[in-house]
């Protein structure tokens, strides 16, 4: 019977024809002419992109001239002709924002994004560098060179973004902008160079340096006119032959030629020359950009034709296609209509309900609770149905799927959380430090002191974070730690550290392997800030240690008011089988987090009743935990704590 025959007899019988018609044109036309729009489109944005950029860099070269000169006491600049050039490189900056903004440039590849971005956060750093210069902050010539060299610094990357164009020719124009490029960059360079140098002397050091710009000025340039454009090659050497250039070699030979002897410009003839022989270079520079951009916008929309020709041609034949299988697949509608109304029950009414109580059924069991889809033929029609309960049946593995997924984004969330705050911690801690070594008000010092151990508080909460997304410890320690500098750094990262009494006995000299001291005190400071919590704030909380013959035991003991047996059990499983991210329940999480690191330093830790009342906390470290050499002298976990009262009762 024809109704059991192969479906791909039927439909070879409709769609022979116009399948191989589209196929051909889908294949050969239609899919590399949507491939080069993209690739064009992409290319026309980063060129767009880096001429903005290029714009905006040779803006800030007139500001650091004038900067230059200004600080320098050139007589040709004033800080009105600074403010005005200001204004010019502000209005350059806002282009390459906007262009940044309508490019989408920082949603490309990695590669190209970290480059762009590091190109917008450097002119978002201008700001600063203008209010060092105004503050005289940056006191000498070469100071500000420096800065503003630094500042341009990540522009030098952006030969590679025009490496990445895509197309053979945008990649050989992109070869010849990068030349252009660093020839004019070493040109900014030497002038700035020999400008500050000009206000404050130059060493017979700096008119080497001075020699070696030139000559990788002249190297790029020279690299330009072989592989450039014919025609702006030849305007690049009717440039570098003009009376300009002529003028700048000359000053510049008598200045630096001799390591010797006096300089023979001074900054009120130099500048001038230095400024108008960039503007006339950034001229061709700018010709040059612009051809750059011209190009890769034609390429651009000559593949959009040619895509939109292709489009066309296909969608007529998609057309004829159509109109030639509409009546064979009649034949084939009631079959896949009532196949597709038994899929829509099966997946809107009956799957729910399955993937709803899936967590109830043994895995053995699930395809017997899976709804399924009548087969009423042994063709494709009848495969189609037998492929679908299957469906079904990876519905189960794909929720399963779906929890891993969700379980991997939160701990990216936490990732970057913990990371966002210790980064804002550890510059708070940083501003701190400094305020307390100029702070002499016992008063004042005294909350500074304060606020310094909350904030090294919350560095340890911050790092909870990090622990149950599994992420290692942004502190690190290279040297062994003495035992007793590993539980006083835990003491700093707890309150009310006046209640605790250390007392390790005989290991206290023992010195912790480097790499696990900071893991093993965030250990201690958990047990020992939860002991602290929990118990009335006269009763003392204990530190003890005990030796065995291949381990150390520590103790943490309190008076607190302790738990039952069902919490010891839940609290112990907590630290003992590392929950996965998303079963990580919000309360007692510091358990959790012990845990979690205790497995990661290879400790074990236990929870149990103290006989004298509140709980003990044990913490076994392995005889590997411990560097047999001799202890540091100065150890980065060591803190000063207080007197502390008597000790508490042993467990």
């Amino acid at each position: 019977m024809i109704r059991d025959r192969s479906i791909r007899t039927k439909l070879a019988l409709i769609v022979l024809g116009p399948v191989l018609v589209m196929v051909a044109l889908g294949t050969a036309v239609v899919r590399p002419a949507l491939a080069e729009v993209g690739d064009t489109d992409r290319s026309a944005r980063l060129a767009e992109f880096v001429l903005a950029s290029m714009q905006y860099r040779d803006q800030v070269e007139h500001e650091r001239f004038d900067s230059i000169a200004l600080t320098g006491g050139a007589a040709m600049v004033t800080p009105d002709a600074l403010a005005a050039q200001r204004a010019e490189t502000d209005a350059a900056r806002s282009h390459l924002l906007d262009v940044a903004e309508s490019t989408a440039i920082t949603s490309f590849e990695a590669d190209i994004a970290d480059k762009a971005r590091a190109v917008l956060d450097a002119a978002a750093g201008l700001d600063a560098l203008r209010a060092d210069v105004d503050a005289g902050t940056l006191q000498d010539p070469h100071a500000v060179d420096d800065a503003f060299r630094d500042l341009l610094a990540p522009q030098q990357d952006l030969q590679v973004i025009l490496r990445s164009a895509g197309q053979a020719e945008l990649v050989r124009a992109g070869d010849a902008i990068t030349a252009y490029y660093d020839a004019e960059e070493a040109f900014s360079d030497l002038g700035a160079f020999v400008g500050a140098g000009l206000h404050q002397g130059m060493s017979p050091e700096d008119r080497r340096q001075a020699v070696a710009l030139e000559h990788l000025e002249e190297a790029q340039f020279d690299r330009f006119g072989l592989i450039g454009d014919p025609a702006q090659a030849a305007a690049l050497r009717t440039i570098l032959d003009s009376d300009l250039h002529e003028q700048f070699e000359t000053m510049l030979d008598t200045t630096v030629g001799s390591l010797t002897g006096s300089l023979a410009a001074t900054p009120d003839e130099w500048w001038p020359v230095v400024s108008d022989f960039f503007d006339v270079i950034n001229e061709l520079e700018e010709e040059v950009f612009v051809s750059f951009v011209d190009q890769a916008a034609a390429t651009h929309d000559a593949a959009r034709s040619d895509a939109l020709l292709a489009g066309g041609a296909s969608a007529l034949a998609a057309v004829v296609a159509l109109a030639v299988a509409f009546g064979f697949g009649r034949r084939l509608a009631t079959r896949v209509r009532r196949l597709s109304e038994e899929a829509h029950e099966a997946a809107a009414e009956r799957l729910p309900a399955v993937l709803a109580e899936v967590g109830e059924v043994d895995a053995d069991e699930i395809a017997d609770h899976l709804p399924t889809v009548a087969i009423d033929g042994r063709d494709e029609i009848g495969t189609l149905a037998d492929s679908f309960n299957a469906v079904l049946q990876t519905a189960v593995e794909t929720s399963i799927d779906h929890v891993q997924k969700r379980a991997e984004a939160m701990t990216r969330v936490l990732t970057s959380l913990g990371r966002r705050n210790q980064a804002l911690i550890e510059r708070q801690l940083g501003i701190l430090d400094g305020l307390e070594a100029r702070v002499e008000d016992d008063e004042i010092l005294d909350g500074l002191f304060r606020i310094d151990h909350m904030i090294t508080r919350l560095r340890r909460n911050s790092e909870n974070l990090l622990v149950l997304a599994s992420d290692r410890p942004a502190r690190n320690w290279s040297r062994p730690v003495p035992l007793l500098d590993v539980v006083r750094g835990a003491l700093a990262e707890v309150d009310d550290l006046s209640r605790v009494d250390i007392d390790l006995a005989g290991v206290a000299t023992h010195t912790v392997v480097g790499s696990r001291a900071v893991d093993l005190s965030h250990i201690l400071a958990e047990l020992i800030d939860n002991a602290l919590a929990y118990s009335p704030p006269t009763e003392p909380v204990a530190i003890r240690a005990s030796a065995g013959r291949d381990s150390v035991r520590l103790w943490v003991i309190d008076r607190g008011v302790g738990m039952s047996p069902d919490e010891l059990d839940d609290a112990n499983h907590r630290i003992s089988s590392a929950t996965d991210i998303t079963e990580v329940e919000t309360d007692r999480i510091g358990f959790q987090v012990v845990g979690r690191l205790a497995q990661r330093v290879g400790v074990t830790v236990a929870i149990q009743p103290n006989p004298g009342g509140g709980l003990a906390a044990s913490v076994d470290l392995p005889d590997d935990i411990f560097d047999r050499g001799q202890p540091e002298e100065t150890s980065p976990l060591a803190v000063d704590t207080p007197a502390t009262p008597a000790a508490t009762p042993a467990p």
